[in-house]
């Protein structure tokens, strides 16, 4: 892989994580808290209106008990009740049917408005009674909005009615009504002990009503300690509708109803009044009943808040509870479409995915730029150095060419002149040893040095690298403490606005107490999100502080290596000079042995320089190889290309890449007639021994470097390129 590619792929990497897990983080808790916020909403909505409509039947039960102990009630019922048996003369039938007939039959004014009618024509208690009382009861009805007003012996006779409908003069007892619900508070009332006690009929088709729904409360009214007679509200659906239908923070789906325990309506739906209101759900119950869950849970007597189904085929969050009526289990549910009630964490997702596209967008149009201008600046002088040892391959193997011609000469020249040495090398043998052991020394001192050369220029390369990556650190702290920054921005904002809405829900009063408490919960969460904010940027503050003293002292080290470098450098050159002073040594021992012919010192000559020319050639062979191999190394870590020295290739024949630089390397062949370097010896029977082991000594193999060093007092040396340290330091 490319050295570029690698810098994109980490760049993309460092810019997408950071963005990514913090949109994440943000996205989750800012669903967790709206979701919360919804739910807390609508639970307050349903407490409110489930204490609105436990106020309004706990006040009509004040005024029902209250109307029953008002004396002149007391008195009307009596004189009422006497004045209906009078129409018939004792006969209940008869005053059934003249009661009818006067205040209904005969009544002037249309159906709807028989209440109009104060007094019927005739004489008689009833009609005296009915019109200084009448008038009183109808203020009384249009004042607090019920339905009808009953007044019913104890016999079940009703003999007075506000409205004057079908079911004024009947029996509740055995009469044609005596299957309504009416009936049936009738006979709980006749139950009761005291006027502050009511019975409670449900709602259920009424037929003197046009069969609409109606329900009933009553209780008995006592003359003298005596129950004489009951008195019988008929429940209006207007003020329950109206409390139900305050739709205030409900939004375009919002609705809240109240169900019966057999789940149908006991308010109208909002957002189908065709099949749920109340009238619609009692004229036909398999449309208008509300079969959900929620329903269910509150027959059970649950109360919760759930997203569940809901009647209509949509899901909805949905808070819902029982409530106690008189004795009867009613339903009130509080529901909100799901879609409107989370529109602000779809608002919050779209935001998220906008910025993170632009955010990626963003990146793949800057990071490529950034990792070509980088990888550029580190490239470029590798390539230099490259192509200088490339250079330096090629002189490298045209040296070894020349060194392997020069010992095969050298060999042949030793041949011919190895008779006159066997005189001579048993004198010379022991100084030959010493000066040989004296270089051998000097030889691995100056390996040595080079190795340590070596490590220190590797050691100067890492700190280098390590410095640039203490410095990319350090730039990827800046961009973390200007993500932290934004953080304590927006913890600062979520701040300012918790605290307004915390100002609007006290202005709300009772209605916004619960929304109080989010949005002082919210602030909170703000506040500790700026204080962790800040703590970050502290922490990041001293991580930069402390990357700043790495990269100084990473840089001193570099210092301090390179200096180390040049100092063993110059080592090296004092063991070159120890060398040239073991070579001065030989030629004083060639001095000093002033009785050998020259024969025998061009001899002895020729043999050391054939045996370190043949060494030389062949580790100068092995020196090339390595070169061309770390350069197909530099190759594939900049340009990611394939190697040029592959150990597969240099098994091929002829015909592979390699070839042409295994020619260069080869050593040249031998000259016709010129024997092999190591015939320069005498023949066994004129071989002395300490000549034999002379022989032996000088075809032992010796150091490439020493012999070089030596080689270089009286030739120049191969030129290997001008690189310089520069170069090697931008690699």
């Amino acid at each position: 892989m490319k050295l570029s590619t690698k810098l994109l792929l980490l760049l993309l990497v460092v810019g997408i994580l950071p963005a990514t897990i913090i949109g994440i983080t943000a996205r989750f808790e800012s669903q967790s808290a709206l979701e919360q916020q919804a739910f807390n909403q609508l639970t307050a909505i349903r407490e409110i209106k489930k204490a609105e409509i436990g106020r309004y039947f706990h006040t009509i039960q004040n005024q029902l008990t209250l109307k029953a102990k008002e004396e002149q009630l007391i008195s009307a019922a009596q004189m009422l009740s006497m004045g209906f048996k009078d129409f018939g003369a004792g006969d209940m039938k008869q005053s059934q049917t003249e009661a009818q007939r006067l205040y209904i039959k005969d009544n002037p004014n249309p159906a709807g408005k028989k209440h109009l009618l104060n007094r019927a024509s005739g004489p008689g208690l009833y009609h005296g009674t009915h019109q200084s009382f009448h008038p009183v009861m109808v203020e009384f009805l249009e004042k607090y909005g019920y339905y009808d007003l009953f007044i019913v012996t104890l016999e079940g006779w009703v003999v007075y009615t506000v409205y004057k409908e079908l079911d004024f003069g009947t029996n509740l007892v055995n009469g044609e009504f005596s299957n309504q619900n009416i009936s049936a508070v009738f006979k709980k009332a006749l139950d009761l002990n005291s006027s502050d006690e009511i019975a409670f009929a449900d709602y259920q088709p009424y037929a003197p009503s046009n069969g609409e729904p109606a329900s009933f409360v009553a209780t008995p009214i006592f003359r003298n300690g005596s129950k004489d007679s009951v008195l019988i509200f008929q429940m209006p659906l207007g003020e329950i509708n109206k409390i139900m239908s305050q739709r205030d923070g409900m939004g375009k789906t919002g609705e809240s109803y109240l169900i019966g325990p057999n789940k149908l309506m006991r308010s109208d739906s909002f957002l189908d009044p065709a099949h749920h209101s109340v009238k619609a759900s009692f004229a036909d119950p398999s449309k208008g009943r509300i079969e959900t869950e929620a329903a269910h849970d509150i027959l059970q007597g649950k109360t919760e808040t759930e997203i569940m189904p809901s009647y209509h085929g949509t899901t909805v969050l949905s808070a819902y509870t029982p409530l106690d009526i008189f004795g009867v289990k009613w339903g009130l549910i509080v529901e909100e479409d799901e879609t409107e009630a989370f529109a602000a964490i779809q608002r919050l997702d779209t935001i998220i995915v906008g910025v993170a596209v632009a955010l990626v967008l963003a990146l793949v149009l800057l990071v490529p730029l950034i990792s070509r201008s980088v990888s550029g600046s580190v490239t470029g002088p590798i390539r230099k150095v490259m192509d200088r040892l490339t250079q330096a391959s090629d002189q490298i193997s045209s040296a070894a060419m020349q060194v392997s011609s020069s010992s095969q000469a050298l060999a042949a020249g030793s041949s011919q002149q190895a008779a006159s040495l066997e005189e001579t090398s048993s004198t010379l043998e022991e100084i030959s040893s010493m000066i040989r052991q004296n270089g051998d020394n000097t030889e691995q001192a100056n390996t040595h040095t080079n190795e340590a050369a070596s490590l220190v220029q590797q050691g100067s390369e890492a700190m280098g690298r390590m410095v640039q990556a203490i410095r990319e650190v350090k730039q990827s702290s800046d961009e973390t403490r200007k993500i932290i920054k934004t953080i304590d921005e927006i913890a600062f904002q979520t701040n300012l606005l918790a605290l307004n809405a915390a100002v609007e829900a006290a202005r709300a009063g009772e209605a916004g107490r619960g929304f109080a408490v989010v949005a002082e919960e919210v602030r909170a969460l703000a506040l500790r999100s700026a204080e962790a904010a800040r703590d970050t940027n502290v922490m990041i503050e001293t991580g930069q502080q402390r990357a700043d003293m790495s990269v100084a002292t990473a840089e001193e080290v570099e210092e301090l290596l390179t200096r180390i470098r040049d100092m063993v450098q110059k080592v090296s050159g004092l063991m070159g000079q120890v060398a040239q002073g073991s070579q001065e040594q030989t030629r004083g021992i060639d001095q000093v042995n002033a009785a050998m012919s020259q024969m025998d010192g061009v001899t002895q000559s020729n043999a050391a320089n054939a045996e370190e020319n043949a060494s030389s050639s062949e580790e100068l062979s092995s020196q090339a190889r390595e070169l061309l191999a770390m350069v197909d190394d530099l190759v594939r870590v900049v340009g990611g290309a394939k190697s040029t020295a592959d150990p597969a290739q240099e098994k091929e024949g002829p015909g592979s890449a390699a070839a042409p630089m295994q020619r260069r390397l080869a050593p040249a062949p031998a000259k016709p007639g010129a024997r092999p370097a190591q015939a320069k010896t005498a023949p066994q029977s004129s071989q002395k021994p300490g000549a034999a082991r002379r022989a032996t000594a000088a075809s032992e193999p010796v150091s490439l470097r020493g012999k070089l060093e030596r080689e270089a007092q009286s030739s120049t040396p191969p030129q290997f390129g001008d690189l310089s340290d520069g170069d090697f330091k931008d690699m």
